[in-house]
């Protein structure tokens, strides 16, 4: 999803809605933030317990060549 996308989405609700995200085992979470990252684009691609992209450098580095690299928007 582009940011853009997730902006039109989000027009369509009252503006004093409460933004929450999946809590780790179950519930939910209240937002904490946001932050740009750059991510390897399915670097866990058959690892059916992660997410599908990883951020940079977080396991090896050397590997970096081998994914395509793009921006992203993380909700925390």
């Amino acid at each position: 999803m582009k940011v853009y996308e997730l902006i039109n989405l989000l027009k369509d609700y009252e503006p004093d809605l409460e933004v929450v995200v999946s809590g780790y085992e179950g519930g939910y979470n209240n937002v904490a933030g946001i932050s740009e990252l750059t991510l390897l684009e399915n670097y866990n691609k058959g690892r059916s317990w992660v997410g599908a992209h990883e951020s940079l450098g977080w396991w090896n580095n050397e590997d970096e060549h081998n994914y395509n690299k793009f921006n992203a928007v993380t909700i925390f």
